[in-house]
């Protein structure tokens, strides 16, 4: 999903990292078109 987005109108402000407490999930942030911050995971 990062490759996607990274030449798109979304700005990645949190790359893909897995979370502190387990290597089962990976999470990033992006901001959106309108300036809305978006969780994914």
């Amino acid at each position: 999903m990062a490759i996607k987005l990274s030449n798109s109108e979304f700005e990645i402000i949190g790359p893909p990292a897995d979370l502190s407490f387990t290597d089962q999930i990976r999470a990033m942030q992006v901001i959106g078109p309108s300036s809305e911050i978006l969780f994914f995971n």
